[in-house]
């Protein structure tokens, strides 16, 4: 784990599998990492076949220095991550819903994540996070910059989506719907 307290960190949290995009955030990390000397890419995932291919790229792009892969973490130590990331990237091409949009949600971190699958149902673009289209590194590179550039901007992204989570999707809200719809039976 080579996250600094001084760095700021784009976090992605899944499996590397070409299907979670990471090749995509790579690319657009290798856009903006100039102009950002404070930012690096950390992935944190299980080992899945992308990896190696993954790796190559960051050769190929030059970032080699600036990406941090950690990979097979144990997931009760991938909270740490989280703490001290400052944004969370998920540019997966496909998504079922997004559960670790949730736990980004549940440390108020901005989130940009691909328009795909359950994502749209979790993030109101410009409000509780940004949408892109998935592969696209120039969209994903832009809104990343967008990020990094309005901190209070993304703050207030991120608290509004923490207030969703919670309000939403925590154990306590389910338990409260489930018992609601029980008592209309």
């Amino acid at each position: 784990n080579r996250i600094s307290s001084n760095r700021r960190v784009i976090l992605n949290v899944g499996k590397f599998e070409t299907k979670k995009g990471q090749d995509v955030l790579i690319k657009a990390f290798a856009k903006i990492c100039y102009s950002y000397p404070d930012v690096d890419l950390v992935l944190v995932g299980a080992t899945d076949s992308a990896l190696p291919m993954l790796k190559d790229l960051c050769v190929c792009e030059g970032v080699v220095e600036r990406v941090s892969f950690c990979a097979d973490i144990p997931h009760n130590q991938v909270a740490n991550f989280f703490k001290r990331a400052t944004i969370f990237a998920l540019p997966s091409r496909q998504e079922p819903f997004g559960i670790v949009i949730l736990e980004a949600g549940a440390f108020a971190l901005p989130v940009v994540a691909s328009r795909v699958g359950g994502i749209p149902e979790i993030l109101t673009d410009d409000y509780t996070g940004r949408l892109v289209s998935p592969d696209d590194p120039i969209e994903l590179a832009e809104c990343l910059q967008s990020l990094l550039d309005n901190p209070a901007e993304s703050e207030a992204m991120a608290v509004r989506l923490h207030n969703r989570v919670v309000a939403d999707f925590s154990w306590s809200a389910a338990y409260e719907k489930y018992e609601s719809m029980i008592a209309f039976s």
